[in-house]
């Protein structure tokens, strides 16, 4: 659970949706590749 120990502290750092809504897409890409 590592990878989601990862968004849940980023998620708090996050307080533009849309830079949180880019970085998940990102990561999205990362995970399908």
């Amino acid at each position: 659970m590592a990878f989601v120990d990862q968004i849940n502290d980023y998620v708090g750092n996050f307080t533009d949706i849309a830079a949180l809504d880019k970085w998940l897409t990102a990561a999205a890409k990362k995970i399908i590749d």
